[in-house]
């Protein structure tokens, strides 16, 4: 503990006298003495947490300096809070069915260091912040998916079997240790032993939030209710947008679409690695041949996680500015004001609403839900844009996210493997069969004039998205623009500069400004800078991040 300043040592033996002093408390109040067989599970949750302290130090933390008081004092006053708890059930309440509450309790705080220990099994890394961001604003129906492709069913039910088994035997174990044991003492004042039980765990409850991924879920509940202001606080800036040039990129009537991508990894996409054994995207390779479109070699997410990427994606927030995403302009009211109808199409149904990212959605003039179980499903969205209007359309769906057979109908099954390679093969084949479907529609119907693809991040088909182990292959995403002839000609400088840039490296969190520059739509919130399409791009590979700041 040499690492550990005198103020902190003499702090955590400060906790400890007054932990101690709440240990003789209780003994007083409840005239029982504290080590006694009675109170044994009570002090299995204190070595539960006993333990969780001693592994965070010899194991995941590596040994490093550090007291882990929270581990300590959440076990100790736990176990008292618990025993103080039990006196009261037991003298008090006459139904002995009522201690399922207490064990029902005990079990729900012995939780966190269980996902702690999860969590650094599979990934070898402690839980982070990011990690709890994204588990706050998912659905059941996306947690589940995550769950049956990487737990699976039958571990699934394991678990629970065995939660259940420990559970009924607490309880079990609980009742015989109170029946074998008679105590002729006089009963305490109730209302005071509850004053007692409510003191002792309020530090247990109060500190439990502050610790692992408690804390980091409390942090991520925190966050997204502070920027649910986001929409009236871009309201305010919206009337401040200022362009420098008030040209639109063509002289009649057009459609520029965006497609946000999900979970595309483009290691395992044979477009990009054409010695890759499925042919997953033939429409995309074909594209590589069109010179109207340029397909981008090097390009990585700036996360791994959908919520933190898109908030950068779609904002002036990048993790090359300060800016918060309270402050940040959007694409969407970008397009607003340069005289585009903006729509956001999505088959998430409410889901996405969970997410930070739909305060967003909601500044487009309309938000379609199609509904569908498939993303086909938003071409009939696509059908219900007005031709004769500039329209500036967003596209968001479920994409190659797991759990993939769930991504595509059976009969769109063309690799018939079974294994998680091929069923994620065939959620690309289905997505590149609907980009096709979107481009086509576009073409036809709606003078499109640019197409931008990207997916939010990669996966791994082991490990999926989550960020704690830094794989690559979770930040090497496909992205691809398609310009018009018509665009060419009008904006010649700019298709020569991303022309000329398509093997260069570049970050997802740069693609406000960069589409920006290529609706023409540069204005004060603006940064040419990360701009693809802008001669005034600055960043070369060493100055580029991924996984937030951290590679």
């Amino acid at each position: 503990m040499g690492d550990i300043s005198s103020s902190g040592k003499f702090l955590f033996v400060r906790k400890s006298v007054v932990c101690a002093l709440a240990i003789y408390i209780t003994q007083f109040v409840l005239q029982q003495p504290f080590f006694h067989k009675r109170w044994l599970l009570n002090f299995l949750f204190m070595g539960w947490w006993f333990l969780f302290a001693f592994i965070k130090f010899t194991v995941i933390d590596g040994g490093s300096a550090g007291i882990y008081e929270k581990e300590i004092f959440i076990g100790t006053y736990g176990a008292v809070a618990f025993i103080a708890l039990q006196y009261y059930f037991e003298k008090y309440i006459t139904k002995r069915r009522a201690l399922l509450v207490i064990d029902a309790l005990m079990l729900f705080l012995c939780i966190p260091p269980v996902i702690t220990y999860i969590h650094y099994i599979i990934y070898g890394y402690p839980i982070i912040y990011e990690e709890m961001l994204a588990v706050y604003n998912t659905n059941i129906r996306e947690a589940m998916e995550w769950a049956v492709s990487y737990v699976g069913w039958g571990n699934i039910l394991l678990n629970l079997m065995g939660i259940l088994g420990i559970y009924a035997f607490v309880h079990y174990w609980r009742l015989k240790v109170i029946r074998g044991y008679k105590d002729n003492r006089k009963q305490r004042n109730k209302y005071i032993v509850l004053a007692v039980v409510i003191a002792l765990f309020y530090y247990p409850l109060f500190t439990l939030p502050k610790t692992d991924c408690v804390g980091h879920f409390v942090l991520a509940a925190k966050y997204s209710n502070d920027i649910k202001h986001y929409s009236k606080d871009i309201a305010d800036k919206y009337n401040a947008i200022q362009f420098v040039n008030d040209a639109q990129i063509c002289d009649t009537p057009h459609t520029v679409i965006m497609v946000v991508g999900e979970s595309a990894c483009r290691d395992l996409m044979k477009a990009y690695n054409a010695n890759y054994r499925y042919d997953n995207t033939p429409w995309l390779s074909q594209c590589k041949d069109d010179s109207n479109f340029i397909v981008f070699t090097n390009a990585y997410a700036c996360q791994s996680l959908t919520q933190q990427i898109l908030e950068n994606a779609l904002t002036e927030k990048s993790y090359y500015n300060d800016k918060s995403l309270l402050e940040s302009m959007n694409i969407i009211d970008i397009a607003n004001k340069k005289g585009y109808k903006t729509y956001w199409i999505t088959d998430l149904e409410g889901e996405d609403s969970a997410s930070t990212f739909s305060l967003i959605a909601e500044r487009a003039d309309n938000v379609i839900h199609t509904d569908g179980e498939y993303d086909e499903s938003m071409l009939d969205g696509l059908k219900q844009i007005d031709p004769t209007e500039n329209n500036f359309i967003v596209l968001h769906g479920r994409g190659t996210h797991s759990a993939y057979t769930k991504r595509y109908p059976k009969e769109k099954d063309v690799f018939a493997e079974e294994d998680r390679e091929a069923e994620y093969s065939n959620a690309l084949r289905y997505v590149d069969d609907f980009l096709k479907n979107v481009y086509n529609y576009g073409i036809e119907h709606l003078n499109m004039q640019a197409m931008l693809y990207y997916s939010d991040h990669g996966e791994n088909l082991q490990t999926g998205h989550g960020p704690s182990d830094h794989s690559f292959d979770k930040v090497r995403i496909p992205i691809f623009v398609y310009l018009s002839k018509d665009y060419q000609n009008k904006n010649r400088d700019k298709f020569q500069q991303l022309l000329l840039r398509k093997d260069d490296f570049y970050i997802n969190d740069m693609i406000y400004n960069t589409l920006c520059g290529i609706l023409n739509a540069e204005s004060n919130f603006y940064d040419a800078g990360e701009d693809f399409s802008s001669k005034e791009y600055k960043y070369r590979l060493d100055d580029l991040w991924t996984f937030g700041k951290e590679v």
